[in-house]
């Protein structure tokens, strides 16, 4: 998908993957929306009916690439939106790596908060837009609109702590654009 990418999935894996999605339309972009590390769990982890304004875009589908139960989280948008945010229960989203690989790999775009799986993704070489909090790791600078190591991440930031309305527009209309 991208020249800039250095780790690539197998085959196999990949293809594996892309059976699940027989049903779904074209376009897919994967979400991950949380993490359980002690460094700012809570300022980076951003609930899953936050998305709503993107999950409403109709052009897409959704993937799961969240780590963890989120059984609860995407029952609330199916019922709610009448969306369903697709997801492979047979996959251990934080130990097969390979096959996780294999899921990002069938992924147009990954929108998620500064995880592994933002990581895993860039390094592959599919586009990422990164959802920073207002205070993050020194490694997304201050100020800048993208990574300087990895050209497929795209940044979007709090302007305000706490507050995730405005990111999410952001995003919102770049996809649209």
């Amino acid at each position: 998908k991208n020249q800039k990418s250095f780790l690539f999935p197998k085959i196999t894996k990949s293809r594996e993957i892309k059976n699940y999605f027989n049903n779904l339309k074209d376009k897919k972009i994967g979400l991950s929306w949380q993490t359980n590390s002690i460094n700012n769990k809570k300022g980076r982890s951003i609930p899953l009916k936050f998305f709503e304004p993107i999950l409403r875009i109709k052009k897409y589908s959704f993937i799961d690439l969240q780590y963890g139960d989120t059984k609860l989280e995407r029952s609330e948008i199916r019922k709610k939106l009448d969306i369903d945010i697709f997801h492979i229960d047979n996959l251990d989203y934080k130990n097969d790596i390979e096959r996780l690989m294999g899921l990002i790999a069938n992924c147009d775009l990954v929108i998620t908060i500064p995880n592994f799986t933002t990581q895993l993704a860039a390094a592959m070489g599919v586009p990422v837009f990164v959802l920073l909090p207002f205070s993050s790791d020194w490694r997304w600078f201050v100020e800048r609109k993208k990574s300087p190591w990895y050209p497929n991440i795209e940044i979007f930031r709090q302007k305000k702590f706490g507050k995730w309305k405005q990111v999410i527009t952001e995003v919102h209309n770049k996809i649209l654009n």
